[in-house]
């Protein structure tokens, strides 16, 4: 199963986008989280593998700037061998967008 978030707004997108995916855990996740935050046009993202709490103690906030952003956890698909690659959202070649879907990644774009 994956929890799935977005926030646009005038406050900072990650905290608030953490607190939405940390309400979800209670039901199902905890295997990845990643988010994307978009800030003066630029895309910022950070993944890892393992829960909220991880991912807190893993990444420091003031490195997703921005209003706007995306969440995304993950509860299966295995652990991903410890490679925080394939948590959720992906980045295109170009830097410039961010998705995140129940499911994996099945081609570029």
């Amino acid at each position: 199963m994956c929890n799935i978030a977005g926030y646009a707004g005038d406050l900072p997108a990650a905290p608030i986008l953490l607190e939405m995916l940390r309400r979800q855990e209670n039901y199902d996740g905890g295997m990845s989280v990643g988010v994307a935050t978009i800030h003066e046009g630029k895309l910022y993202c950070k993944k890892v593998v393992g829960d909220v709490d991880n991912f807190l103690k893993n990444v420091d906030l003031s490195d997703l700037p921005g209003t706007i952003g995306i969440i995304q956890g993950r509860s299966r698909c295995g652990d991903y061998g410890g490679d925080h690659n394939w948590a959720h959202p992906f980045i295109n070649p170009k830097g410039n967008m961010a998705y995140a879907a129940n499911g994996i990644m099945s081609s570029k774009f």
